[in-house]
């Protein structure tokens, strides 16, 4: 078995604020891009890895769904820019059948109910580059509902810079487009 060891690091020098300084991604590794839907690998998408479910941690969750086929909708947490995503990542929403994009409305408006976050499709409103699709941006949503019929999404917590008063940069930008 193979495992990663992430350390944690320390401040060098008086702390001045703004962000801390990052050591990186020591292995370049994104999980979200390491899934079976529309994946490209590594050299076309940075962050994936040399195949799909290459990786540990995604792997247990094909095998944990492959053994409960009757798990319907499926939701993850992720921190940044006060949105709630769902499907597609690569496709318009016309290719949402008519009853599966009632059902993720019906949903959305639930979810703003609750946390005040607008629901936008990753294809249609969360991409910087609106003239291709973002593939491998997140393979996960391509593939639990694309292949596997669960409706999943994804609620973007708070914007922890935001809030602490950083400005400028791309997830300021993040927060703008899905506001």
């Amino acid at each position: 078995e193979f495992y990663h060891l992430y350390v944690e690091g320390r401040i060098r020098g008086p702390y001045e604020g703004g962000p801390f300084p990052s050591g990186g991604n020591r292995f370049k590794l994104d999980l979200n891009r390491n899934f079976p839907g529309d994946y490209r690998p590594e050299g076309i998408q940075p962050g994936a890895s040399l195949y799909p479910l290459d990786q540990p941690e995604t792997r247990a969750m094909a095998e944990f769904f492959a053994a409960h086929p009757n798990i319907s909708c499926a939701q993850t947490f992720h921190t940044f820019s006060w949105v709630i995503l769902r499907p597609y990542a690569t496709r318009p929403d016309k290719e949402i059948p008519g009853e599966d994009l009632r059902w993720f409305e019906i949903l959305g408006q639930r979810g703003k109910e609750i946390t005040g976050y607008p629901m936008v499709s990753v294809y249609e409103g969360f991409r910087f580059d609106k003239a291709s699709p973002v593939y491998g941006y997140c393979t996960l949503f391509e593939w639990w509902y694309g292949q596997q019929g669960v409706f999943y999404l994804a609620t973007e917590l708070w914007n922890p810079y935001e809030a602490a008063g950083a400005t400028g940069g791309r997830l300021d930008l993040a927060t703008a487009l899905c506001r």
